[in-house]
This record gives structure tokens, C-alpha cells and sequence, in this order.
């Protein structure tokens, strides 16, 4: 494919990825846990799980606000993901329950635990106990998860650079090669590909590259975040441009 075929397609993904796009930055409201059934044979087994300072590019990082998705608050990239694998549209309650609780996990850990569905030594005795309810109870992820979660995962990506300036700065500073180690590290799969057929990896490292330098125009052409000097600079290139030709200037 075509380096332009591939950047088109790409632009139409955006495109798409726009329209689900919103944030909402009001403070956290008061959720109830809708997920009592899920979490009713796990009463009683302790303790929540130690929360572990995360880059500011990682998916695991807590971001205040939240980003929020179709009315729904998520603390991360980790936990929107992880959520959305079980909130689809023909899903039993329980199933939309269990998406509830990974959504309102105390960290990313815990959420991505929860999403794995599957009970392991490293979890703590209380994430096991509420898989282990889940899988009694008939919780099942969506059937089609592993041809759409890139996409929400761009998803994800796009609301917490475009809402959250720290996390947005650190993507700024982040060198090339941070960038490709950085979508290497969130697709593994090198042979993953998107319906176009386009790789996975090329497509979020093209996302990643093209928010970043967009972002980054947007910044010199306003000033933002700009050295005194480069300012200096671009406010007389502006002066420059704005000037009158000289066939048209009045000599005094």
C-alpha cells in the first residue's frame, strides 16, 4: 500500500474517531456500583490494590479529569479499554455489570486484571474472587474484541492528549524513538492489521506522530510555549506577511 493510500486512510479513521470524541470535565459524580452482582460473592475478601506511580505517557497513568466516552467516566486509557471489552450492545447484565466494575477499579492494574478474566497468583485474592464470581455468573467479553479494541485504543489516546496538558507535554517532549517503542510496546502483534489491511503499529505510530506535530504547530503558530527569541521571530514574520506590497505602499 502506498504511502498516500496509507495516510488517507488514516485521515478517515480520525475522521471517523472524531465524532466519537467528547470530554467532560466537570469533578467526579457520585457513581453507584451497579455491579452487586458480580461483586456479591466477593464480599468480605480484602483489599484493594496498591496503586504504582505511572509515566505520563502510560496507558496505567490516573488522569484528572477523567476522560469520558459516551457519558462514561474512565480514570485511564487502561481502564476505558478494559471496560469497553465487555460493554457492547447485546451484553447480558452481568456482563454490563462486570464492565461497570472494571470501569470504577481503583487502578489500572486492577482494571486490566479484571479485563483478563482470568484468575492468577499475581492478582490479589480479592480481583480473584470477583473473576471467579464473573465466570459463575456468566460474563462473557465481546466476541469481535480483538478487531475493534485498536481502535478504541486510538480513541483513548486522542481524549487524554487532547484534554490533559501534562500528559499532552510529556507526548510533546517524547522523542521518535519513545514514539515507536512507544506504539511497539501497545501492539505487540506486528502482523495486526486494520480492516484496510494497513498494520496496527504503522497506524497508531502515524496517529501518535501526526497528533504530536499538529500539536505542536498549533503551539508555534499561536506562540504557545515558545522560547522568548522564537517568539520574537514569528511575531516579525507576521508583521512581514501582513505588510502591504511595496507597489501599493504611499510614500510620504
Amino acid at each position: 500500500m502506498s504511502k498516500y493510500s496509507t495516510n488517507n486512510s488514516l485521515y478517515l479513521l480520525q475522521s471517523n474517531m472524531s465524532q466519537l470524541i467528547s470530554v467532560d470535565t466537570e469533578a467526579h459524580a457520585n457513581q453507584p456500583d451497579v455491579a452487586a452482582s458480580v461483586q456479591g460473592e466477593a464480599t468480605g475478601v480484602a483489599a484493594v490494590e496498591e496503586e504504582e506511580e505511572e509515566d505520563e505517557l502510560s496507558n496505567d497513568f490516573l488522569l484528572y479529569p477523567p476522560i469520558c466516552f459516551r457519558g462514561k467516566r474512565y480514570s485511564s486509557v487502561t481502564h476505558l479499554c478494559e471496560s469497553l471489552r465487555y460493554d457492547y450492545g447485546d451484553a447480558s447484565y452481568a456482563t454490563q455489570a462486570y464492565s461497570a466494575r472494571i470501569r470504577t477499579a481503583s487502578t489500572a492494574r486492577e482494571a486490566r486484571a479484571l479485563g483478563s478474566l482470568q484468575e492468577s497468583d499475581a492478582h490479589s485474592r480479592r480481583t480473584n474472587a470477583l473473576i471467579g464470581a464473573a465466570k459463575r455468573t456468566g460474563v462473557q467479553p465481546y466476541a469481535d474484541w480483538e478487531d475493534t479494541r485498536y481502535t478504541f485504543l486510538r480513541v483513548a489516546l486522542v481524549l487524554k492528549f487532547q484534554h490533559h496538558d501534562s500528559s499532552c507535554e510529556a507526548l510533546l517532549s517524547a522523542t521518535p524513538q519513545q514514539l515507536f517503542e512507544m506504539a511497539l510496546h501497545l501492539v505487540p502483534d506486528a502482523e495486526a492489521t486494520t480492516f484496510s489491511g494497513i498494520s496496527q503499529r504503522e497506524c497508531l505510530l502515524l496517529m501518535l506522530t501526526n497528533f504530536r506535530q499538529d500539536t505542536l504547530d498549533k503551539k508555534a503558530a499561536t506562540g504557545e510555549g515558545t522560547p522568548p527569541m522564537a517568539q520574537r521571530l514569528l511575531l516579525g514574520r507576521r508583521r512581514i506577511e501582513h505588510r502591504a506590497p511595496a507597489s501599493k505602499r504611499v510614500r510620504k
